[in-house]
């Protein structure tokens, strides 16, 4: 008889370090400043796929590029479901975000005898329509570099970053003058006085950008993108990339090619740099190369895609090398990987690093604090935590609480033949409202343990139970564990 599947919408009331999930870490980052208010229930189908399919092999939280919603790390995909579920998109148009263009406006004739007025029109118009999506798009990249802070102590696990998003739409000028090396250089960790120049793309969005990958680069993230919209036909084009951007290749006004005239270039081009829709998929593409991921874009086939990103988690190769040069640690190391028997194999990996100093050391010295606080569970010392809400008095709920912990026979086994462990542990409560711990109970005890029938042989492991009863006011709530074995 197999093991029980329980169903996913079912809340858990009990948490393990043993499982596979605790070896694995996938962060759904839902951009929904990026995805059309059209496309929500399609992204929220796609959303759904990927937490039933990646979540049952994984620990996984939902993040929204808003800061709205989402949840923490959890193994309970109920949690994940109920979020995704409550998911908004914000953009309100379907054409792509511009990408970090400075805030020029369109032309104006200047023998026009209105020439001041209709100037300082068109600035007033062109800051409207692109602050918001300049703020959408450094919020976009804040979230990956933020929620990649998070895991830079994360060494040994397997991470990942799955991105529901429809991308930016990196300017002509930019795209067709280097967007590959942009990327492919900010992956290597390139400083800003490094990066190509560009004369619509602004600093901020550079530095933004580099930023981002500097730290999925030290965080050993690996980059996933699915585009919701799905396969872009050269007839739907047109509906795609509408309205125009008020700005639209600012910087050379003459001769701005209509919608229809932008969809017969793009589609008898090789790079069609003006298409917004094609720009937004190859900054998928890019980006996510160049973390040592892929982007599925232009297709209908959500299904398939999130298969691709599990097989992909499922095999890879760790490779471990030593830098022949340390003695510059602001230096950027190049990275090359070539299977020479299989020049027709694509490798993704991650193109560069430098020699970074260990991260800061945490600044509480307390043992039991440092492991609730991680992010991803330490397995070294199995464990189990039930949680069950009882009736209370007055306002308040009892919960009872059972840590359950499994340890090595032999290292607890003494010269009289008992078993004796001396164990720290500590319940941390974690008001998710209001996003701070309100309450700890730590304490110690001793174990003397001896066997009931002596002829039998000794198991591998022994099993024993901590019960605790703790009082909280209603709400809602996160129970962490943390435990110290002799």
């Amino acid at each position: 008889m197999g093991a029980l599947r329980l169903p996913p919408t079912l809340k858990l009331d009990v948490a393990t370090n043993t499982t596979v999930q605790a070896d694995r870490l996938v962060l759904l980052v839902i951009d929904d400043l990026h995805i059309w208010k059209g496309r929500v229930d399609q992204a929220k189908a796609i959303a759904r796929d990927v937490v039933m399919k990646l979540g049952a092999q994984a620990s996984m939280a939902v993040i929204f590029t808003s800061r709205e919603g989402g949840t923490q790390v959890t193994q309970d995909r109920s949690e994940l479901l109920a979020a995704i579920d409550g998911m908004t998109a914000r953009q309100s148009f379907r054409r792509p975000h511009q990408g970090f263009l400075k805030q020029t406006a369109a032309y104006v004739d200047p023998e026009d005898p209105k020439f001041m007025a209709k100037k300082f029109d068109a600035m007033n118009t062109a800051q409207k329509a692109l602050l918001q999506e300049y703020e959408d798009n450094l919020q976009y990249l804040k979230t990956l570099q933020d929620a990649a802070t998070m895991l830079v102590r994360e060494d040994q696990r397997r991470k990942a970053f799955v991105i529901l998003s429809e991308g930016m739409s990196i300017d002509a000028a930019f795209a067709g003058g280097g967007a590959s090396h942009l990327v492919e250089m900010v992956s290597q960790g390139a400083q800003s006085s490094a990066l190509p120049t560009n004369r619509t793309m602004t600093a901020a969005g550079m530095d933004a950008t580099r930023d981002s990958f500097d730290m999925l680069r030290r965080a050993n993230v690996a980059l996933y993108a699915i585009d919701p919209r799905g396969k872009v036909r050269p007839e739907d084009m047109m509906l795609e990339s509408w309205p125009p951007p008020d700005c639209a290749v600012c910087n050379n006004p003459v001769d701005i090619p209509g919608p229809a005239e932008r969809v017969a270039s793009r589609e008898d081009s090789q790079f069609a740099w003006e298409n917004p829709v094609r720009l937004a998929q190859e900054q998928l593409r890019l980006t996510t190369e160049a973390a040592g991921g892929f982007a599925i874009t232009d297709t209908n086939d959500f299904t398939g895609g999130v298969n691709r990103i599990l097989d992909d988690l499922d095999h890879y190769y760790l490779l471990g090398f030593y830098p022949t040069d340390t003695s510059n640690p602001k230096a950027t190391h190049v990275v090359g990987l070539t299977v020479p028997a299989h020049p027709e194999y694509t490798i993704r990996f991650r193109r560069g690093f430098t020699v970074d100093a260990p991260p800061p050391p945490l600044k509480s010295k307390d043992p039991l604090l440092e492991l609730a606080t991680s992010v991803m569970p330490r397995s070294d010392l199995p464990m189990h935590l039930t949680a069950q809400p009882l009736a209370g008095i007055d306002k308040k709920s009892k919960v009872s609480v059972a840590l359950v912990i499994t340890a090595p026979v032999g290292q607890m086994k003494e010269s009289d033949a008992k078993l004796r462990d001396d164990v720290t542990y500590q319940v941390m409560v974690i008001d998710e409202k209001k996003a701070k711990v309100t309450e700890r109970e730590g304490r110690a005890a001793s174990f003397t343990l001896s066997a009931r029938d002596a002829s039998k042989p000794e198991p591998d492991t022994v099993t024993y139970q901590i019960p605790m009863t703790i009082e909280l006011n209603p709400g809602r709530y996160q129970l962490r564990a943390s435990a110290l074995s002799k």
